[in-house]
């Protein structure tokens, strides 16, 4: 599949990267098998439904979930940091 980072999802990941490094690597994991197994696996994925279905999250943190869709043979990484939309 390929990979997709929204600009959004781009500044998100550079907050990771220069903040809590245990969370980086958790993320980072996230993204791989997001890749792989986009709709099951850890971080409890779950499909937004709020959006008509088109968009799913995991679990980053308590506080932080990773928003993605599905396109197709990409995955689109919308927001990597927050709770959903609350700070887009």
């Amino acid at each position: 599949m390929k990979i997709v980072f929204q600009p959004k999802a781009l500044s998100d990941l550079a907050i990771w990267i220069d903040g809590d490094s245990r969370h980086l690597k958790k993320l980072y994991k996230l993204i791989v098998e997001t890749t792989r197994t986009p709709t099951t696996g850890t971080g409890n994925p779950e499909r937004l439904r709020h959006t008509g279905g088109q968009l799913w999250s995991r679990r980053v943190s308590m506080q932080h979930r990773m928003v993605y869709a599905i396109e197709g043979d990409a995955i689109v990484f919308l927001s990597l940091h927050g709770h959903y939309w609350a700070d887009m």
